[in-house]
């Protein structure tokens, strides 16, 4: 049987921070930061009714278990030195330009694509690394973007898959960039 470990909901909450969706267990992340090197021991490796690294966390009201069916790991390389990358705030005007130009709306690649050629003089030779996906590493920073810019409500969350869309919000943004010019 796997040892259970009790956590509070501030560290849980921590723990989903700093993971990787759909990719870390909670013993992922907390190897990562405590520096602990190597792969989990292979028995705990194959337990079959826990995460990979055996615990099972337990959080506030209940029981969490994190299964480790159908999870895939995948090895990264090491995070950029901050300060190494075009911040990606200096993609979110941008983005409402392009998208402001063509109407408000436009399909996801040509936006990348113009994006690309606006911030292009700003890159660092870390973000045109092709990453582990095979995109850039500024394309994923510009689609992290687009998802931050629609939880502050300036990009549409109900647009059709494969195309981004201003809000009326967003409209409003790209009209002020327009009067500063």
């Amino acid at each position: 049987m796997s040892p259970s470990i009790e956590i509070d909901e501030d560290v849980w909450g921590f723990l989903k921070r700093e993971a990787e969706p759909l990719v870390d267990t909670p013993n992922a992340v907390l190897r990562r930061l405590l520096g602990v090197d190597g792969p989990p021991q292979a028995d705990e490796a194959k337990a079959s009714d826990g995460p990979p690294g055996g615990a099972a966390i337990r959080r506030g009201r209940g029981t969490s278990k994190v299964s480790s069916k159908g999870k895939r790991q995948r090895r990264r390389g090491p995070r950029a030195p901050v300060g190494s990358l075009l911040p990606e705030s200096e993609y979110e005007e941008p983005i409402l330009s392009v998208l402001g130009k063509r109407g408000g709306s436009a399909p996801a690649r040509e936006v990348i694509k113009l994006v690309g050629q606006l911030v292009d003089d700003r890159l660092t030779p870390l973000d045109r690394e092709d990453q582990p996906s095979g995109v850039k590493r500024w394309e994923g920073r510009v689609q992290f973007t687009r998802l931050r810019m629609r939880k502050g409500g300036l990009i549409q969350a109900t647009s059709p898959r494969g195309v981004w869309e201003l809000s009326e919000q967003g409209l409003a943004a790209y009209r002020k960039l327009g009067a500063g010019a």
